[in-house]
Formats: C-alpha cells, sequence, structure tokens
C-alpha cells in the first residue's frame, strides 16, 4: 500500500497510485536509505504544475521506470507548498548544479540529504539514463559524488553571509533614483511587464513603482505601471468571464497563459489593482477588483472560510482546456449576440491557440469600441456581461481542474489583506466580511497558546510548524485591518512580531532565519532575501518591524528593520526587480511616515473615508474615545467631536475635524 495514501497533500495523494514506491519526507527515509546505503531521489512539485504531471505520465507511471528508481533509490515526493524549507534548500543546490532552477524539481542526494545532481523536468529517456549512470557512480566510485555533495553544501551555506548593522550601506534619495532608472531599463514600455517571456505579474515590483510615484511624481515611472496593469487585465492571463489571473504568461503579450490559478497571485493582484484604483479612480481596476473577489468567493473559499491554495493548469488531461473555447462553441451558446463577444474578445473561426481553440483577451475597452464602431456604450455593456454569463454557466458544466485544498497560512493572510484592502477602497461588506471571517478562522485552526503558527491545514488538521512568511505575512494582513475596534489586531501584531524575533532572528547577521529554532534540523537553515513572486519573507519582517516600531514607539523594532534593510541596501541598488519590497521599505524611511490618529464618536466612518484615498508611508488607527495603551491615542478626545491627528517621529500637527483638511496636510507634508 502507497505510504502517501495517508498523506494531507493533494500533491502527494496525486501520486499515490504511482508503482513508484514514494516516500514522504522523513527520518524512516532516510534512516532506510543508510540501512541500505542508496542514494535517494527528492522529487518535489505542487498539485497545480503542469510539467510535474507530465513526468508523472511519462516517468513516474512508468512500470519499467519505476522498478529502475525502487530498486537503485530511495524515492521521496515533496510538495513544495507544504515544505517551502526543504524545497528552498534543494532548489538553490539545483541553481548552484544547472544555473536555473524550476518545477518538478527532481534531486539526487547522498543518504544524509546532501546534493549531488539534479534538474527539472526530464523526458522520459532523459531520466533513464539518467538514473543508469547515477547508480553506476554511486556503486563504483561514490567518492566523486561525495565530493561534488561537499562542495554543494559549502555553497548552500555560503549564502548567508551577513554582518549585522553596516550604516555605511544607508541609500540616499540619489541612490533611489538610480535603482529605479536601472529598473526603467527592463520595462517593456509597449506590452508593459519586463521585457522578455515569460512574464510574470510581479505585484510587488508595481506597488513599489506606484509609491515611488506618489512621493516624486515621475509620470514615467506611472505610465509603466499603468500600461501593464492595463495589458495584464485585458490579456489572456486574466479569466476574462469568471475574473482571476493565471501564474505567467508564456508570451511576451500576456495572451497565452500557464493556466493555473494561484491564491497567492490573485491575493497580491487584488491589493495591487485596489491601491491602483486608490490613486486614479480608473474604472477597470475597480472591475478586476470585483472580479477577482468573486472568483476567489466562488471558487477558492474553504468551508472553514479559509481560502484553498490553487486551480490546476490541466482538466480532462490537457493543458487550459476548461479555460478556452472554439468559435462554433460560443456562436451556439450566445446566438445573435456572438458576433459582438467575437469581435470584441479577438474570437477567430480558426483559433488562436491550439486544437482551434480560443484564448479569451481584449485590445481596447467597450468605451473605445463604443466610440469607435458608434455604439451605445450602454447597449453593449449590456450584451457583453450578459454574454459571459452565458458563457460561464456553460463553462461550469465542463470538467473542473483540479484544486488544491490545503490551506496555507502565508497565502491565506495574503488573501486576508487583499479582502481588506479592496474593502478600505471600495467599502464593499462582502470584502471586510471575507476577510474577517477568513481571518478569524485562520486564528482559531492554526493559532495556538496564542502565539504559535501552524503552516498548512487540510483535511481538518492543522500541522507544520510555521515558517517566517507565515508570521510576516499575518503580521502584515494584521497591521492592514480596517475596523480594528480597541486595537485587538494591533496588539496581536505586537505579540506575533516578539514570537517571531524570539523564534527568528539571528543576532550575528542581523537578518531572520526562514525555519524556526524549534523547527526540523535540515542539512542547512536557509534566509529568504530576495522577493520574487511572493516577497521575501525577510522584507516583509522588516516592513512590519518598521510599522510597529512607529506606532508602539519602539525603537527594538526599529533599530532591526533598519540593520536588516542595510544589509540588502546594495543589492537593492545593484538588482532592483528583485528586491522591490525592500525598496518600499526605503521609501517609508527616505520620506514621511506618517501615524494617522482619528479619536472620537464617529472614528470608524472617518477611518473609511481615509482608507479610500491613495495614502502610502501611512498606518491609521482609531478609537472611540481616550486610550492609555497606544500613546498617538492618549489625551486625544476633545469634546465629542471626532478629530484627526497626524503624527510623524518628529511630532503631530494641529489636529483637524475636517476630512479635506486631514488630505491636504498630508499632501503637503510631503
Amino acid at each position: 500500500m502507497s505510504r502517501l495514501l495517508t498523506e494531507t497533500s493533494p500533491y502527494l495523494l496525486q501520486h499515490a497510485r504511482n508503482p513508484v514506491d514514494w516516500h514522504p519526507w522523513g527520518q524512516e527515509a532516510l534512516a532506510k536509505a543508510a540501512l541500505e546505503n542508496k542514494p535517494l531521489i527528492i522529487s518535489i512539485g505542487y498539485s497545480a504544475c503542469h510539467w510535474c504531471h507530465v513526468m508523472e505520465k511519462e516517468s513516474f507511471m512508468n512500470n519499467d521506470i519505476a522498478e529502475l528508481m525502487n530498486e537503485n533509490f530511495v524515492c521521496i515526493k515533496i510538495d513544495r507548498e507544504e515544505r517551502p524549507d526543504i524545497d528552498m534548500i534543494y532548489m538553490h543546490a539545483i541553481q548552484l548544479i544547472q544555473g536555473q532552477g524550476g518545477w518538478p524539481l527532481n534531486v539526487f542526494a547522498l543518504p544524509d540529504g546532501s546534493p549531488f545532481y539534479g534538474g527539472t523536468y526530464f523526458r522520459k529517456e532523459t531520466w533513464t539514463s539518467i538514473l543508469l549512470n547515477v547508480s553506476r557512480i554511486y556503486k563504483e566510485t561514490p567518492e566523486e559524488l561525495i565530493s561534488q555533495a561537499k562542495a554543494i553544501r559549502s555553497g548552500l551555506k555560503s549564502e548567508n553571509l551577513f554582518s549585522a548593522g553596516n550604516s555605511n550601506n544607508t541609500a540616499t534619495n540619489q541612490q533611489l533614483t538610480d535603482c529605479v532608472r536601472a529598473l526603467a531599463r527592463q520595462f517593456d514600455s509597449v506590452e508593459g511587464g519586463f521585457s522578455g517571456a515569460p512574464k510574470f505579474p510581479m505585484p510587488v515590483n508595481f506597488l513599489f513603482l506606484l509609491r515611488y510615484y506618489r512621493f516624486t511624481n515621475d509620470e514615467s515611472v506611472l505610465s509603466f505601471a499603468e500600461t501593464s496593469l492595463r495589458k495584464m487585465a485585458m490579456g489572456g492571463i486574466y479569466d476574462q468571464i469568471r475574473g482571476g489571473f493565471a501564474r505567467y504568461s508564456t508570451d511576451n503579450f500576456w495572451k497565452v497563459p500557464h493556466f493555473e490559478k494561484m491564491l497567492y497571485d490573485n491575493a497580491q493582484l487584488i491589493s495591487l489593482y485596489s491601491e491602483a484604483w486608490q490613486l486614479t479612480k480608473k474604472d477597470l481596476y475597480k472591475n478586476v477588483v470585483y472580479e477577482c473577489m468573486n472568483f476567489v468567493d466562488a471558487e477558492l473559499r474553504s468551508p472553514e472560510k479559509m481560502f484553498w491554495s490553487a486551480l490546476d493548469a490541466d482538466s480532462e488531461g490537457r493543458e487550459g482546456y476548461f479555460y478556452t473555447w472554439k468559435k462554433d462553441e460560443i456562436v451556439s451558446v450566445l446566438g445573435d449576440d456572438a458576433d459582438l463577444f467575437c469581435f470584441y474578445y479577438e474570437v477567430e473561426a480558426e483559433g488562436q491557440w491550439d486544437d482551434m481553440r480560443n484564448i479569451l483577451l481584449r485590445k481596447q475597452d467597450l468605451e473605445t469600441l463604443a466610440k469607435q464602431n458608434d455604439f451605445d456604450l450602454a447597449t453593449i455593456s449590456e450584451v457583453i456581461e450578459n454574454s459571459k454569463k452565458r458563457l460561464l454557466e456553460v463553462r461550469n458544466k465542463r470538467i473542473h481542474p483540479g484544486l488544491d485544498f490545503k490551506v496555507l497560512t502565508s497565502w491565506n493572510a495574503l488573501m486576508i489583506k487583499a479582502c481588506f484592502d479592496a474593502y478600505k477602497a471600495f467599502h464593499e461588506p462582502l470584502f471586510l466580511e471575507m476577510g474577517q471571517e477568513a481571518l478569524d478562522a485562520l486564528l482559531k485552526n492554526m493559532l495556538s497558546d496564542g502565539r504559535h503558527l501552524f503552516h498548512r491545514y487540510a483535511k481538518g488538521q492543522a500541522g507544520i510548524p510555521a515558517f517566517l512568511d507565515d508570521y510576516a505575512l499575518l503580521i502584515s494582513a494584521l497591521l492592514s485591518h480596517p475596523c480594528d475596534q480597541e486595537n485587538y489586531y494591533l496588539k496581536l501584531a505586537g505579540i506575533l512580531t516578539d514570537e517571531t524575533l524570539r523564534k527568528f532572528y539571528d543576532e550575528t547577521s542581523g537578518m531572520c532565519w526562514y525555519t524556526s529554532s524549534e523547527s526540523e534540523q535540515l542539512i542547512t537553515r536557509k534566509m529568504e532575501i530576495t522577493d520574487n513572486v511572493i516577497p521575501a519573507s525577510n522584507s516583509v519582517m522588516a516592513r512590519a518591524l518598521f510599522s510597529l516600531g512607529q506606532v508602539f514607539n519602539n525603537e527594538h523594532y526599529l533599530e532591526i528593520s533598519n540593520s536588516m534593510l542595510q544589509n540588502v541596501t546594495n543589492k537593492l541598488l545593484q538588482f532592483p526587480s528583485s528586491f522591490s519590497n525592500w525598496g518600499t521599505l526605503l521609501l517609508e524611511n527616505l520620506f514621511p511616515y506618517y501615524i494617522v490618529a482619528v479619536v472620537g464618536p464617529n472614528y470608524q466612518e472617518v477611518l473609511n473615508e481615509l482608507h479610500s484615498h491613495y495614502l502610502p508611508n501611512t498606518i491609521l488607527i482609531g478609537s472611540e474615545n481616550d486610550s492609555n495603551e497606544l500613546d498617538f491615542l492618549k489625551n486625544r478626545f476633545t469634546n465629542d467631536k471626532t478629530m484627526i491627528h497626524i503624527c510623524t517621529a518628529k511630532g503631530c500637527i494641529l489636529p483637524t475635524d475636517s476630512i479635506p483638511e486631514a488630505l491636504q496636510l498630508l499632501s503637503e507634508a510631503d
């Protein structure tokens, strides 16, 4: 009986019927390898990964290949989303070996887990040849592989070389400008995003650029960001019928996506488009937020009201089949409305993708279409919306892509923050309800003793000690709560921050380890520094420490945050696209950072109105009356009025009861 059948990971369960004798990660597999003196195959992927499915069908379901693997190796299967700590180590090892990585990740290692060779997807013939060669070398000249493993372990450990508190690394405004100019050299000003294919949305980069525009009024930066947001929303990477973004575009034009839908992408993009709307008030951004929120609500909410992880790229054994259309299918559903729909969404009779199928995308908005063709905007808007609903009903009758039903604290924290960000922008009650229900469920199921977090929840079980990103992203979500009565969530953020520093902070480097001091000890301990499709856990933590240091007047938090930023300043200036969340922290340090305290009987209404404006470098707190717990709320209550107090680390501006005046003061204080 397969050892994987008792696992909770959807990815491991996908492989439970393979003829390969897979083990889950654990001491049993390592002990067996040591006892039988066999090398390990450590195969890492995730449930929505298309090429993971391909390699499974070609190799892991092949009886002859399975026999080779079972006879000569101990085979371990890992869900990278359940065990990002293990994935991080072996991904870095493959990057050292091959120069690049990806999934599936297939690593050959000594019985103690030390890697000596590997790669990503291998065709069946190549994989067979590698199995034979590695097995032969391990039996005949194992010292070659032992030497290679020793060199790789040395390289893995050298990555975390930081020295705390190098004050000479403090960046200046001019260096920030130079950093953005270097980033601009990678802009694709025509199609948006960064030049080359594949193209990932990378919301963390655009959040940084919007803030940079806010403080510098650099119109070229705003133009690039808006071009990117518009092209992504109108391209094939966006589900034009239901809403929601695919993981990335395989081409330079946002046209052909890699069709899996990940919670973490959609969460961050909801936050991004909400902020873009706050800045510009453009309807396109609002529509994207509403559609994406509806998608998450309909397809990624668990019975416990938390959020599932992903939808697969494949259905019925074919990538993207669920999302694409033949023209005659559309005509049969829409009848007389098909011509307008097909014209608007670039649908062709011969198709513009595989098997005469079409990926729905747009090159213009409805307003432009109406003007150019002398159409009535209201009429064609109604036709398009009704057509989308009818096609969605038909699409929902197809076999759906596979669902990854595990709940991850880190990704749920991103989505909870997205709900709160969307609510701040649009005051839609459903958005607040979704975020609050998810937060309540997460704290109930994933938080023990008020401070100990778990990483994963599946099949009614919480498990795996939380990693740094779980703590950091949850703290960030708590800081973004729009209706924090009695500042409960702000205080909880402080409790979790102290716990994070206790478990993860390294005095020597001034940075945080990715794994807790109480977690399983692997072959090395890693630090996550580089911002990627999700911002680095260290950059999220550094920003949280900066905000909490300001609110609680906690110099210790501020010192740690400053030391972390100084550690990476040189890298930020050299590689801004990979350190853009650090760049946002730099903006928070270089430009005024505001604590806006709203005190009085109508404080929540005032906070709601302020939240609808684009206010980076600002944290808003409130109370109905005097509070003795937060310095910024003490002795602020005045004659039953609701007053707005705008403060920085240097002091406070005279309070006002006028929201327009407060917004003007915030603008002038820049």
